[in-house]
């Protein structure tokens, strides 16, 4: 059974060509179009100007083979179609992983693992991250490479000894002083 095409032969025999002005005035006609489609399946204007390009650039890499079954319009929203199909399941699967990992937070009765902070109470963490993060970032490097692998790492005084290459004398000299300076300056950033 022969299919008729839906598009003359001169122009399925121009866009199989790639003739610059045919493919240039189907890119004029139809990319509003296609636009408005994305819009219209509740894509982003961002995310709908990647998937008009998208399908120009699939529609030209398959030109070669255009064979007229359907008209150029439905052709080209069969593209569109298929790459929006693509980001949606994309989409799933990132919002099953996030979904995942928000289930984890709960028991099986539905009760928080672990209850989130209360909201004065992060900020105040945060805060005091901060502030704690600055006042590492102020302490020579010795002091805060040790204060750093074994109090946040939780790394052995043998350990710690053999990264750093020092006794575990001096380690100990190192940790007391970077505490001690640490204490310092939160105490000066808190006042």
């Amino acid at each position: 059974m022969s299919s008729i095409p839906y598009e003359s032969d001169a122009l399925i025999q121009s866009i199989r060509e790639l003739d610059h002005k045919t493919m240039g005035q189907l890119v004029l006609e139809h990319t509003k179009i296609l636009r408005r489609a994305c819009l219209g399946m509740g894509f982003k204007e961002e995310v709908a100007d990647d998937l008009v390009q998208n399908t120009w650039v699939t529609f030209f890499d398959v030109a070669k083979r255009y064979e007229g079954r359907s008209k150029i319009r439905t052709f080209l929203f069969g593209i569109l179609y298929n790459k929006a199909r693509e980001i949606r399941r994309s989409e799933m699967k990132h919002t099953h992983d996030e979904w995942n990992e928000f289930e984890s937070r709960f028991d099986e009765t539905g009760h928080w693992v672990k209850p989130p902070a209360a909201p004065d109470v992060f900020v105040e963490r945060s805060q005091n991250m901060a502030l704690l993060s600055s006042c590492l970032d102020k302490l020579p490097m010795q002091q805060r490479a040790a204060f750093t692998l074994k109090e946040v790492q939780e790394l052995s005084t043998q350990e710690v000894s053999e990264v750093m290459g020092v006794s575990a004398n001096n380690l100990g000299v190192l940790s007391f002083r970077a505490k001690a300076n640490l204490r310092e300056c939160l105490e000066k950033e808190d006042a």
